[in-house]
This record gives structure tokens, C-alpha cells and sequence, in this order.
């Protein structure tokens, strides 16, 4: 009886195996292009909502639009107040406005163009390791609308520049792979070089061909050879000669140093205090997590199906499936609770964690006085706490689930399980686990010293690949339309977030240019910190640095220097969001915000004059 009910059972699980290959072959019948063109035309229609018009710095990116001019100039590299090794992020934006003449906005268009190029590649390198185009077409957009990833496309900053250099060395590496080609191994290393050199961090990105070096034994002595000297040596030999490079010409070198001291002595610490430093880790985790968990929630339907499957890779009954899930969930609950307890009610600190750019509802720094748009209350901010919370725990069992089964596909000497079908090669694995673990390892400890979200870009990608492949053959019209519509909240948030941003920015400063055109000394104007650092660049060396932390000096008199984050040179007249006690309005200029979908103002005020 028992083996009659074993043959059913087998049965079944055939059956179920046989009806999933069909459907995932029905969605493999998906043309390549398709994927791509969507990436392009949700690009088209971000740039027609947003415009990257503006002849006006952003965030910081103030710092290498300064350094491109002092090029361009003189011939010479001078970092005005900058801590990545930005060298070649200064000369490919150089030689842009060498081509089409020097303007902020050109540097953004520059930008607009590597994210894009960031996308695409990012959707090739996704089909490379295995996935599906229906699925690689999903994360790549994922990618594509994420509100850090638009809103720092439209700035001439570092971040995108090298996640795009990033993505070319892992899809070279992976096509290198897929073709045991040493050739594009060695062009892989040499754009990893170049990440390197718009941002050091990614000198991590050499822990892949590390991991395929220990790992994949069985490619030929040139592959190998390549591997070392192009994926590992070439990036450690340029990381150190950007290091180099940074002591000398950075007006900013103090605070340069400072942060690298920082790094330094977080990793020691984390290093000989494992019960301390772990916990560190495991809490900082958790909080990125958060943000993955919104960011990649078109994707949890897949996830919730992949855990409800019937049938495990074995074909064993579902029971044995959902046990294999237990382990999982119970060492991401160990991770998740604890630290979700300390963060909210020991730390008191609510969603967003890291109050960089990602401010809900808006997006991107606020640099003015006054509120730009008034934040959600705390029962709100709670509310979406939890939900992040509840996301970062199915995102990290996720992970967990899909590490398990990739050093599963290891010990199989790289034969693989008939239901994933087609499921990437073991050494596709390889690749994904050496770059999740560089990626995510880096931000988390560089959060550790200075929490910013844009700095949470660098795993993103990583994080998509390995989901990706865990959910490879999950189907249904059901997700997919969930998930279209998610992934199209989510790219609708970030388009009117970032058009918003844009907005207020371009009528500031034309409310600067109005001052200016009437004979108001710069160094009388409060216009925000990316116009007083222009205005006076001495200002970079308005700071106090030490191990309590990073703080900005000559912020004004009170009580206004408690109002503002940055530095000034005279508060004379202020550009802000509202109504400042102690000076008079004397301009009003408009502009249209996507977010409250109404007309709001920028205000330009004058001291009142002292009697």
C-alpha cells in the first residue's frame, strides 16, 4: 500500500515537473528584445517626465563638476572635496564637455545615458547567468525604476557611473564564463579597473574571480592565468594607485582621511569584537533589508510561490518542501526580530533609517530651509516600518533558501535539479554568491560609518540576480499581473518623486539668478549648500572631524544655524520653503511638484534691517 501511495506521489510530481517545463518554455518563447525595449521606453518616458534640463549643480556632484572644469582649463586633475578616487568619473565627464561644451546640465545627460547603458546591461548580464527573459525583463526594470537609482541619474554624482562599469565587468565575466573566453575575462577586469576608478569600494568586485578561481577548477591554464592577473591583480594594483593618487591634489583630505581611518577601524572592531560586531551587522543588515524588501516587492508573489511549490527539486512531497523552507525563515527570524526590536524601540528610529535621499514621500536631499512637503506622521512611518520589516525577513529566508541550493548545485559537481529549469550552471552560482557577498559585505559596513542609502545601490543588483534565479521557474498570470502592477506603482513614485525634485531645484536657482542679476554679492546669499560651495569653495574645510563623528561648522547664527545641515558664507538673503522669522519676503517664484500634483513656491528673503 505504502509503495502504491510512493508511485502516486511520484507520479504527481512528474506530472507537476512535465507541466512546469511546459510553461516555462512557453515563456522562454519571450523575444530577447523585448526586455530591452522596455528598459528603453521606460527610460523614454521617465526623461519626458522628469528633464534633465538645468545648467545647475545637484546633492554633491557640485564637487566633480568643479573638478571636470578645473580640467578642462588647466589639464590638471584637482579634487575639490571629494573622498571616491572619481579620476575617471572627472575625465569621461572632461571629455563629454570637451565634445558638447561644458554645462551641469550635459553632465547630467552624460549620466542619463550610463544609467540607461546600466539597465541594459544589467538585463544581459541576468539572461548570461540563467535567468528567464520574463524574469530578467521584471528585475532589470526593477532596476531601472528604483527611486535611488532614477534620482541620482539625473546628478553628475559617482554612483551610477560605477554600477554601470560594475555591471560591464560582471556581464564580460559572465560571457567569459559561458564562453571560456580569457579574452573577456580580461575585459572584465579591466572595467572593474574602471569602476575602481570613479569609486575604490568597488576594488571588492576582485572577491568574484577569487571565488571562481577556488571554485571552478576545470577551465584551462589561460582562463585561469587571466583571472589572476586581469580580475585580481590589475584591480588590487589600480585600488592602490588610486589610493595613492587620492593623498595628493584633494583640498578635502582631511575629511578623506578621516573616512578611510573610520573604515579602518569599523572593520577592526568588527573583527576582534565578534559577539558586539556581529550583532552590528546583523541590525545594520536588517535595515537594508528593509529598503530590498520595498524595492524588490514585485517580486515576492514568486517568492510565495516558490515556497507554496509542490514539489521540491527531489520531487518529494509538499511537506518536505515547505521543512526545507523552516531552516530559512528561522535563521532570518534570528536575524530580523532581535534587530527589528532594538532599531524601533530602543533606538527609537523609524522607516527611512537612513535619512539621506530616500525621504518619504520625496526624493533626494532637502538643501533649503523650511519644509518642502510635510513627512508622514509616526503612526504612518510605523506602519511602514513593519511592512519593511516583514519584507526584509522573506527577503533574507529568500536568499538564505537560494545559498542553499547553490552550494547544493556545488556539491553535485554542477549537474542540475530538473525543476529549475533552465537553471544556471554551478559556476553561474559561483559568480552570483561572490557578488552578492562583495556587494552587500562593502555596504554594510560602509553604512556602519556613514549611513547613506545611495550607498545601498552598490548590492542592489546582486540581490536581484539571486533572487531571480530562485524564483526562475515560478509562472502564473496571476503574479505576473501582481507584480506589473507593483513595479509600476514603484516606477510611477520614483518618476513623480524625482520630477518633483527637479522642479523645486530648477526654480531655485532661477531664484538665485534673480539676486545675482540685481547686484547681490554670492557671499550674501544663503542659496542652499550646492551654491555656497561654489560661491566659496574654502567652505569643504567647514568641518570637525573625529571618531564622534563628522560634523559641519559655520552654519550661521542662531537660531537658523540649527536649521540648516550646511555650511554659509553670509545669510543676508536665504532661498527657502517658507516664511523665515527676522526677514521679509521679497520674491516669490513657482513651480509645479508632481507629488502634491499642485503649484508650490520658493521664497527669496531679506534680513530685516536692524534697527
Amino acid at each position: 500500500m505504502r509503495a502504491q501511495t510512493n508511485n502516486m506521489r511520484l507520479s504527481v510530481s512528474v506530472s507537476k515537473l512535465t507541466a512546469d517545463a511546459a510553461a516555462s518554455t512557453s515563456q522562454e518563447r519571450l523575444p530577447v528584445w523585448v526586455g530591452a525595449a522596455l528598459i528603453v521606453a521606460c527610460w523614454l518616458v521617465n526623461l519626458l517626465v522628469v528633464s534633465p534640463a538645468g545648467n545647475f549643480p545637484l546633492n554633491d556632484d557640485w564637487i566633480y563638476s568643479e573638478s571636470v572644469q578645473h580640467l578642462l582649463q588647466t589639464g590638471q586633475f584637482h579634487l575639490l572635496g571629494c573622498s571616491p578616487a572619481c579620476f575617471l568619473h572627472v575625465a569621461i565627464g572632461a571629455a563629454a564637455a570637451a565634445l558638447f561644451g561644458f554645462s551641469h546640465e550635459h553632465l547630467r545627460v552624460l549620466t542619463c545615458v550610463l544609467g540607461l547603458g546600466t539597465s541594459l546591461l544589467f538585463y544581459g548580464l541576468l539572461l548570461h547567468v540563467g535567468v528567464r527573459r520574463a524574469v530578467a525583463s521584471l528585475a532589470s526594470l526593477l532596476l531601472a525604476v528604483n527611486p535611488l537609482f532614477v534620482h541620482l541619474s539625473y546628478s553628475f554624482m559617482t554612483d551610477v557611473p560605477a554600477l554601470f562599469f560594475a555591471m560591464l565587468s560582471m556581464f564580460m565575466m559572465a560571457s567569459g564564463l559561458k564562453r571560456n573566453s580569457a579574452a573577456f575575462v580580461a575585459a572584465s577586469g579591466t572595467a572593474l579597473c574602471a569602476a575602481i576608478l570613479v569609486r575604490q569600494t568597488f576594488a571588492a568586485f576582485a572577491l568574484v574571480p577569487i571565488a571562481l578561481l577556488l571554485f571552478d577548477r576545470q577551465r584551462s591554464n589561460s582562463f585561469r592565468l587571466s583571472l589572476v592577473v586581469f580580475g585580481l591583480l590589475a584591480p588590487i594594483a589600480v585600488a592602490a594607485l588610486a589610493e595613492q593618487c587620492m593623498s595628493r591634489g584633494n583640498d578635502f583630505i582631511a575629511a578623506y582621511s578621516w573616512y578611510k581611518s573610520q573604515f579602518a577601524a569599523t572593520v577592526k572592531h568588527l573583527a576582534l569584537s565578534p559577539v558586539q560586531g556581529g550583532a552590528t551587522l546583523c541590525e545594520r543588515t536588517f535595515q537594508i533589508f528593509c529598503y530590498f524588501g520595498l524595492f524588490c516587492l514585485p517580486l515576492v508573489p514568486f517568492i510565495v510561490k516558490t515556497v507554496g511549490s509542490p514539489t521540491n527539486p527531489l520531487g518529494s512531497p509538499a511537506s518536505s518542501l515547505l521543512r526545507s523552507w523552516w531552516a530559512p525563515f528561522t535563521l532570518a527570524a534570528v536575524i530580523a526580530v532581535p534587530s527589528f526590536v532594538h532599531t524601533v524601540f530602543f533606538e527609537h528610529r523609524l522607516m527611512p533609517f537612513s535619512d539621506n535621499l530616500l525621504r518619504i514621500p520625496m526624493i533626494g536631499p532637502i538643501n533649503l530651509m523650511g519644509i518642502c512637503i510635510a513627512g508622514l506622521k509616526t503612526r504612518q512611518k510605523m506602519w511602514i516600518t513593519c511592512v519593511g520589516g516583514v519584507l526584509a525577513l522573506i527577503l533574507m529566508a529568500a536568499l538564505i533558501r537560494w545559498v542553499t541550493d547553490a552550494l547544493a548545485s556545488l556539491r553535485s559537481g554542477g549537474r542540475e535539479p530538473a525543476w529549475s529549469g533552465p537553471p544556471p550552471a554551478a559556476t553561474m552560482n559561483v559568480l552570483a554568491g561572490a557578488f552578492l557577498v562583495a556587494g552587500l559585505g562593502t555596504v554594510v559596513v560602509q553604512t556602519i560609518v556613514l549611513d547613506y542609502d545611495r550607498y545601498y545601490l552598490m548590492a542592489l543588483p546582486a540581490v536581484l540576480i539571486c533572487l531571480s534565479l530562485l524564483i526562475n521557474r515560478a509562472h502564473g498570470k496571476l503574479l505576473w499581473t501582481v507584480s506589473a502592477v507593483l513595479c509600476a506603482g514603484l516606477a510611477f513614485y520614483s518618476t513623480i518623486a524625482c520630477q518633483d525634485y527637479m522642479s523645486w531645484n530648477q526654480a531655485r536657482w532661477h531664484a538665485i539668478a534673480e539676486l545675482e542679476r540685481v547686484g547681490v554679492p554670492p557671499l550674501q546669499i544663503d542659496g542652499g549648500p550646492e551654491y555656497n560651495y561654489l560661491a566659496n569653495p574654502s567652505l569643504v574645510r567647514a568641518c570637525q572631524l573625529s571618531a564622534a563623528g563628522y560634523v559641519i561648522t559655520n552654519r550661521g547664527t542662531k537660531p537658523y544655524c540649527d536649521w540648516r545641515w550646511w555650511p554659509i558664507s553670509g545669510e543676508r538673503f536665504l532661498i527657502a520653503f517658507n516664511e523665515v522669522p527676522g526677514y521679509n519676503v521679497v520674491a516669490r517664484t513657482s513651480f509645479f511638484g508632481a507629488l502634491t500634483w499642485s503649484r508650490r513656491q520658493i521664497l527669496t528673503l531679506k534680513r530685516e534691517d536692524r534697527k
